[in-house]
């Protein structure tokens, strides 16, 4: 960059008349600290009448946001999922089971009730191996069982004849007798509660201003579908809590035509199911409630 100084000397013009230098002007800065930046500027004339310079300074930001004063959000988040799995430890976990009411009743309206029928037939069975997988391989907290059109009240905290028994029936004998809940379902992954807070780096915002700006990471979003546990708002856990356990049998066997895709589909075909997927939840809740106590 360049700059412009007025000199009161003529060196060329009639005595009287203004006279400019025009010099270039280069430097770099040294972060000291957050408070205290070391600076080196050099001028260098643009015409041999003049003189080149050097300087050197240090500047001081008055109320510089200091890194110990921002809340270390990683700190907090690990805090938040120790406590969490305890209160799931001692709470319960109410697993929502999907209807799919709206696409058997699109169906039925459009006049093809034979894929309404087996719609709802595949849903009944996927729920069903959801409640074995369940009452088989999980045991960190008691479990119980709702359908979808229920969440509301879940969210009200009113379980009044909402729970389900084996068959799938609405049970009034199944009491909750728990105050901490959390919610499970099959679902896909969301992206947004992987973006946690990486670092603060401090960034030159405009001339001579320094701000620490928050830098965030996350994972792709994959779109995989999960056994995903949630608060009784039905939002989703965060890292490191262990929140899900991945599955993608039961997508792959409703649309077997995804196989001519590629071969790999196959393993997860043989080896993905609602058993698995539970067991393995159950297994990195056990894990980490150990590891954090």
């Amino acid at each position: 960059m360049y700059s412009i100084t007025e000199s009161p000397i003529n060196l060329k013009g009639p005595v009287g008349e203004e006279s400019f230098q025009v010099n270039f002007m280069t430097g770099v800065e040294f972060y000291v600290s957050p408070i205290f930046t070391f600076c080196i500027n050099g001028i260098i004339p643009a015409q041999k009448v003049n003189t080149s310079s050097i300087q050197f300074g240090l500047k001081y930001r008055f109320h510089a946001a200091r890194p110990e004063k921002i809340q270390n959000h990683r700190q907090h988040v690990k805090a938040m999922a120790k406590k969490d799995i305890v209160l799931l430890k001692e709470g319960a976990l109410l697993v929502r089971l999907k209807t799919s009411e709206n696409t058997i009743a699109a169906l039925r309206k459009a006049g093809r009730e034979r894929q309404a029928i087996k719609e709802e037939q595949w849903q009944t069975t996927q729920n069903q191996k959801i409640v074995k997988a369940f009452k088989s391989y999980f045991d960190f907290a008691p479990v119980y069982f709702f359908y979808s059109d229920k969440s509301n009240q879940v969210r009200q905290g009113d379980f009044k004849g909402i729970f389900l028994n084996e068959k799938l029936e609405v049970d009034l004998s199944i009491v909750l007798d728990k105050r901490n809940i959390f919610t499970a379902e099959y679902t896909a992954i969301k992206q947004d509660t992987f973006i946690q807070l990486s670092h603060y780096q401090l960034e030159q915002i405009g001339n001579f201003r320094h701000e620490w700006v928050p830098y965030y990471y996350g994972q792709p979003n994959f779109g995989f579908r999960a056994i995903v546990v949630k608060n009784q708002n039905f939002e989703q856990m965060v890292e490191p809590f262990p929140y899900y356990a991945r599955t993608n049998a039961p997508g792959i066997q409703k649309h077997l035509e995804q196989l001519l895709f590629g071969f790999p589909l196959i393993y997860f075909l043989l080896n993905s199911s609602y058993d698995a997927a539970v067991e393995a939840l159950n297994g990195k809740l056990h894990d980490y409630y150990r590891k954090t106590q």
